[in-house]
């Protein structure tokens, strides 16, 4: 994208204003994770070298056809339609292909417009022949695949990312049981079998290390990064063809904010970390 792309493309603008957090961990993934005696490598129980073995074995199975819809028929939660990824992901997803049509639409007239754009692509073509991209189209016919595409990426890093990888899964890592610790000893595949909690506890020499990990991560969200003030700045905010997209977005997740208010209020355990005053609206590292 970064080599295909002027930095004042639309699309590259939209999606390096989502994305720009992955290019970081490209780097920051590296040095501050994935390395020998790095906190994680010490605290969590794959390792670095086996989460590095677990990432590149998993890049077989990922597929940038498979939106948010096709993830949730792949993974049988259609029959649990109150599972919160479920229905807060639906409307999550469609307030952001909503403001995704509107975008293209505000800068391609026609469909003959997207085929013409020699930059996109550009990138179409050169994202194809990247080991480990799997199913990037190898050209954009039209409003269909373009807008599915960059829904998806915008979607992945808004919503999806911080669903599997946010403030849940960082409240998680409570010591001494932790999420790491669970690999410690095999759990058990029958009922009726004894099972000694110590094997799920993390080794108290490394518990500093787990708790700065913890730390690190579960931090407050700046209000001006959260997904309520999703494009209220530079280029975005400067597009006059845009305001209108970009109000309906911020009344849509607005009105998400009471949504799952109001919904969670009436939960014995409610869960209201993912409501967008709580998300970002990139990959927050």
């Amino acid at each position: 994208m970064m080599r295909s792309m002027a930095e004042e493309h639309p699309i590259y603008a939209l999606l390096n204003y989502h994305l720009f957090g992955d290019m970081a961990l490209e780097y920051l993934g590296g040095v501050i994770l994935f390395s020998v005696n790095s906190p994680y490598d010490q605290s969590m129980a794959f390792g670095a070298s086996g989460s590095m073995r677990y990432i590149y074995a998993e890049f077989s199975n990922t597929s940038m056809n498979q939106d948010f819809l096709a993830d949730i028929a792949d993974n049988g939660l259609e029959y649990l339609p109150n599972h919160r990824y479920v229905k807060y992901g639906a409307m999550y997803y469609s307030i952001i292909k909503k403001f995704v049509t509107s975008y293209v639409k505000a800068y391609y007239d026609s469909e003959e417009a997207i085929q013409n754009d020699s930059e996109l692509q550009t990138w179409a073509a050169r994202a194809t022949v990247v080991w480990g991209v799997n199913d990037f189209p190898s050209a954009f016919k039209g409003y269909n695949d373009l807008i599915k595409l960059v829904t998806n990426l915008v979607f992945l890093n808004e919503i999806k990312h911080h669903f599997m990888n946010g403030r849940v899964s960082w409240h998680s890592q409570a010591a001494p049981f932790s999420t790491p610790a669970l690999y410690n000893a095999s759990l058990p595949t029958k009922k009726g079998v004894d099972v000694d909690p110590f094997d799920y506890v993390i080794p108290s020499d490394v518990f500093p290390l787990l708790s700065y990990m913890a730390v690190r991560f579960y931090r407050p969200i700046p209000v001006a990064q959260s997904v309520l003030k999703a494009y209220t700045t530079s280029p975005f905010s400067n597009e006059t063809i845009l305001a209108d997209a970009i109000t309906t977005f911020q009344m849509s997740m607005a009105a998400m904010e009471c949504t799952i208010d109001t919904d969670e209020a009436g939960e014995k355990y409610p869960n209201t970390f993912f409501k967008p005053s709580l998300m970002p609206w990139f990959s927050y590292i």
